[in-house]
């Protein structure tokens, strides 16, 4: 991981205009192994692109000269209402992208209104994790996504962890 400086949301949207800015900045920021994991898929890469495929054929279509004044893109999901209809995935290894990994994507999504996974896979625990979270008001489901290869994946012990720490939990074996 490459050292860098922290960016406060003001100095963020000041660096960048547009989304796709922010991808040159990562690739330069991350090491070459580390942005390989990051864009990279399994096997032949079918699933990315795919994924590609379908982002690109969305479109919006530009109203001009109209009240926008109260638009909204929040979105109702398991009960609750997020500030957008977005759920940040589960990624492993969190912690070769930022040395407090799922603790900060924990805060983030929090303080942003839209619910996270955490891979079981990264750091911190999902306890941690959740803990993390807990500073920010929570007006969102929390979730833990649990990846296991040996043994079989163990649905109630997730569903424990999850109990105390106030999330869903979902137990996924590949």
């Amino acid at each position: 991981m490459k050292k860098r400086t922290e960016e406060t949301p003001e100095t963020l949207t000041e660096r960048f205009q547009a989304l796709h800015e922010f991808v040159p900045a990562a690739e330069r920021a991350l090491s070459r192994e580390i942005w390989g994991y990051l864009v990279g898929g399994a096997e032949t890469e079918t699933t990315v692109a795919r994924n590609r495929a379908a982002l690109d054929s969305l479109a919006l279509r530009p109203r001009v000269l109209r009240d926008v004044s109260a638009v909204s893109a929040a979105a109702a999901f398991l009960g609750h209402r997020l500030r957008l209809p977005v759920v940040l995935a589960p990624v492993g290894s969190l912690e070769s992208f930022h040395q407090e990994a799922g603790a900060a994507v924990a805060r983030a999504a929090s303080g942003f209104g839209v619910p996270f996974l955490l891979s079981s896979v990264s750091q911190p625990s999902l306890e941690d994790a959740a803990r993390a979270a807990g500073a920010a008001p929570r007006r969102h489901p929390r979730a833990a996504a649990a990846a296991h290869r040996l043994p079989p994946p163990r649905p109630a012990a997730a569903a424990a962890r999850s109990s105390r720490c106030r999330t869903c939990a979902a137990a996924a074996p590949w």
